[in-house]
């Protein structure tokens, strides 16, 4: 009867671990992650799409995810650029990550807001830029 016991506990204890060790393994492909992140909340989108919805005369909202390419890092600040070389654009981030090299492809999961306010004849708009997460390819 002990030995029931025993095998019914291995059963149980391996039935727990490996969830957490996929996910886990799932994560460790990340480069960077805030806090807060949760990619059931990020819409896959082509990055030259978003650049061109944040351009127009529109407010927009949202959170995306893109291929792209890393350029650099300045502090807080990183630069990425569109897969096909069409477009560049500096993202703030919360703490600087490390292990990015100049060149490589990731999976980056932003927010992009845009406001526009219109003056006259005029719009004057602001676009902010943030990442959530950084995965590697």
């Amino acid at each position: 009867m002990k030995n029931k016991f025993y095998f019914i506990g291995i059963i149980v204890l391996v039935a727990l671990i490996i969830p957490v060790t996929a996910a886990h393994a799932q994560r460790r492909n990340f480069i960077h992650e805030a806090p807060d992140f949760n990619p059931a909340h990020f819409t896959a989108r082509a990055f030259d799409d978003v650049i061109a919805a944040t351009s127009g005369e529109h407010n927009i909202t949202g959170t995306y995810i893109s291929e792209l390419i890393f350029l650099r890092q300045s502090g807080r600040v990183l630069t990425f650029q569109s897969p096909n070389n069409s477009t560049t654009r500096d993202m703030q981030i919360q703490s600087a990550p490390e292990g990015l090299s100049q060149g490589q492809r990731v999976r980056v999961y932003y927010y992009v807001t845009s406001s526009w306010i219109r003056t006259g004849n005029q719009y004057n708009g602001n676009v902010a830029w943030g990442v959530f997460a950084i995965k590697r390819l």
